[in-house]
């Protein structure tokens, strides 16, 4: 690390190649975390349920924005094709952060495959660690598979300089 300096003043400025997160404009990506949840679920209760998809991510700063982008891979059950609706709900730790009214699936048939996306830009104000969760509810209870043969659903957590 190279120092300057001048006979005048003393130090004037330390030098280092290496670039910090201070350094950084706003809008920049300071980290990225990604989970995959393989659990298969079938929706039994009307009330909301974990699904196993969570990631932890603690912050450079406490003016940066966590953009949160998950991915449900969702099926509609074996019973008759009728309209069915899932609301998800991201947690922050155990804060309630973000709720969907609900998400429409099921066309005219049975065993229907829907992706479903759903992003929301968070700002903790935090440097502490902090827990994102995904829980979801039908609303009724059946006709919904999360997860089915497989299909794994994502998370990502995108810091983004404040």
């Amino acid at each position: 690390m190279p120092t300057e300096i001048s006979g005048s003043t003393g130090v004037n400025k330390i030098q280092s190649s290496a670039i910090e997160y201070g350094d950084l404009p706003t809008g920049s990506v300071l980290q990225v975390i990604h989970d995959v949840d393989p659990t298969a679920i079938s929706l039994t209760s009307t009330s909301f349920t974990d699904t196993g998809l969570s990631a932890q991510i603690t912050p450079k700063s406490t003016s940066s924005k966590i953009l949160i982008s998950i991915n449900l891979m969702l099926q509609t059950g074996n019973n008759n094709a009728t309209w069915r609706a899932l609301h998800a709900k991201i947690l922050r730790d155990t804060t309630g952060i973000y709720q969907s009214s609900d998400t429409h699936l099921g066309v005219h048939s049975a065993h229907a495959c829907v992706g479903v996306g759903i992003s929301h830009l968070d700002t903790p104000s935090t440097t502490s660690a902090i827990t994102y969760k995904v829980q979801i509810k039908g609303e009724n209870t059946s006709g919904i598979e999360y997860n089915h043969n497989g299909n794994h659903c994502q998370m990502t957590l995108t810091e983004i300089a404040g």
